[in-house]
């Protein structure tokens, strides 16, 4: 294994935290806390609350990095040489299996809900928690170096306290206020006020009942519940806005720059009862389940995702808010170029759930905006030859071995969807196949790899050597381009490799080539073996 002082990253680290991601998915599909709603005893509600184990970790995580970054990164500078193990070592292994043996067992006994006297129910969370803190120890044992890895702890002790707190803290206020959602009244009223406003420019005829919550038009009534009402875009844009202005703090005016907090809020809330009233003008002059079940479920966040982006764009160019001149830059932006088509993929999923029960059921127009970005921006790219092609077809074929183990153990999907009419199954399948094989590969990858990866090292990412990007680089785009998938850990675990073959050779074409590989294995599998959960 190479050094650190070379550059490279911790191989080891980030096969651990693989690891660690995947055993806590396949515990989360094993066990159900539900159980545990009807017994009365003082860590019942903690436990069960692990159930929300992904946002409370990102949540902490974040809370860490915001907090403690500077002490990791210094730590990490200091003891990186010596925190790798050659390999990975026989004894921590053996004493992790039997760590997590018994944390199976005791989350087996814990999620039962049935309990014995009261000495048990006493004791049974205490070794619970021991048995998962040496199961987590254990591993990390196993792959790191222990003097070493002792030192890090101790070096970033109050980073990892501090984001420990601040991440909880914040998971469990946001969980409060979801649940007493104390301006939901009159938030509610207001966006009911006001689609209302806005449905009589477009029709006569209106139901307007406020003390049952009840809008709409006589053919199409809706009922503008708590999640309707704004709140929660809101708090998201608040929340979101807030990081933004902490971060780029140093390219900000201030005072000025804070009064895009209210004036994002209002744009939030705004956009949420022009939502509302196009939903019921959708519903009335169009489809109801269109309106429902595509317009109502994904109409919400490009809204909200417009006024956070605006937001920022306006922190960042308006000179009342930045501190940066301003002046237009020549040429084409190499960031819109590397993005732009995953955007433009995201965007146009959205606008298709919004006008389609089913967004997949308009794949073609899916695909379309980002093929065409990618031929305009063609010369931008430079992904290299494919002078490894052997490697990168056998990375692939190892990324779909491994993404069809983790998927396996998860629920399966519902597979394509209804096409009607049949002429267009001859667009449809050609344009999924050629998308899932080609376009996504190609896009994913430019945005992932070729961006945000090296976009971590350094801010002129066209500069970097893709060798010089390390665990940290590495992890964090991987987890990203996780996130965007269903099967997240699956997911995670197939950008850490598609990284190292982008490292391997510095050839973009090379994750790409891999990439493809493992989508097309998947859809042959899943056409083969009539199994959509491996579909995508």
């Amino acid at each position: 294994m190479r050094n650190a002082k070379a550059g490279h990253p911790h191989w080891l680290a980030l096969a651990a935290i693989a690891i660690a991601a995947g055993e806590i998915a396949w515990l989360k599909q094993r066990f159900n806390t539900d159980a545990l709603a009807e017994v009365r005893l003082w860590w019942a509600p903690l436990v069960r609350s692990l159930r929300f184990n992904v946002p409370l970790g990102l949540c902490v995580i974040g809370a860490t990095c915001l907090l403690g970054r500077a002490s990791f990164a210094g730590a990490l500078r200091e003891e990186g040489e010596q925190l790798p193990r050659p390999r990975p070592s026989l004894a921590w292994a053996l004493a992790h299996l039997s760590a997590l043996a018994a944390f199976y067992l005791l989350t087996r006994r814990v999620t039962e809900g049935a309990l014995g006297g009261s000495l048990d129910a006493f004791a049974l969370p205490f070794a619970w928690g021991l048995a998962g803190l040496a199961s987590a120890a254990t591993l990390a044992c196993a792959f790191l170096r222990t003097p070493a890895l002792a030192r890090v702890a101790r070096k970033t002790r109050l980073g990892v306290a501090g984001g420990l707190a601040l991440g909880t803290a914040a998971f469990a206020a946001g969980s409060r206020i979801a649940e007493t959602w104390p301006l939901c009244e009159p938030m509610a009223r207001g966006s009911l006020w006001l689609s209302d406003r806005i449905l009589a420019l477009l029709f006569a005829e209106r139901v307007y009942e406020p003390a049952e919550q009840v809008m709409g038009t006589p053919a199409f009534p809706v009922v503008v519940t708590k999640y309707c009402s704004g709140y929660e875009g809101v708090c998201l844009f608040l929340v979101f806005f807030s990081v933004f202005l902490v971060l780029q703090r140093d390219r900000l005016r201030f005072p000025q720059a804070l009064l895009l907090l209210p004036l994002g809020a209002l744009g939030a809330y705004l956009l949420n009862a022009l939502r509302i009233a196009a939903l019921v003008a959708i519903g009335t002059w169009f489809s109801p389940q269109t309106a429902l079940d595509g317009f109502h479920v994904y109409a919400g966040w490009p809204l909200l995702c417009g006024v956070a982006f605006g937001s920022v764009a306006l922190g960042t160019r308006i000179s009342a808010f930045s501190k940066a001149e301003g002046a237009p830059t020549e040429g084409v932006n190499p960031t819109a170029a590397y993005l732009g088509p995953l955007v433009a993929t995201i965007a146009a999923t959205m606008i298709a759930g919004a006008i389609s029960p089913s967004s997949d059921a308009l794949y073609p127009l899916r695909i379309a905006p980002a093929v065409i970005l990618l031929w305009l921006y063609r010369r931008e790219y430079t992904l290299g030859r494919a002078g490894g092609a052997f490697e990168a077809v056998a990375l692939g074929a190892l990324t779909f071995a491994a993404w069809a183990l983790l998927v396996h153990l998860a629920p399966h999907g519902d597979g394509p969807p209804t096409l009607a009419p049949a002429e267009w199954k001859l667009l449809w399948w050609p344009a999924r196949i050629l998308g899932v094989c080609a376009v996504t590969p190609l896009i994913e990858e430019l945005a992932f790899r070729g961006y945000l990866m090296r976009r971590l090292v350094s801010a002129d990412f066209e500069g970097v050597n893709p060798g010089a990007a390390g665990w940290f680089a590495i992890g964090v785009s991987s987890l990203a381009y996780g996130l965007l998938h269903r099967y997240w850990v699956a997911a995670t675990v197939a950008g850490i490799l598609f990284a190292v073959e982008y490292r391997r050779r510095g050839k973009l074409v090379d994750a790409v080539v891999a990439h493809a590989v493992a989508n097309a294995l998947m859809v042959a599998v899943s056409l083969l073996a009539g199994d959509p959960g491996l579909w995508g």
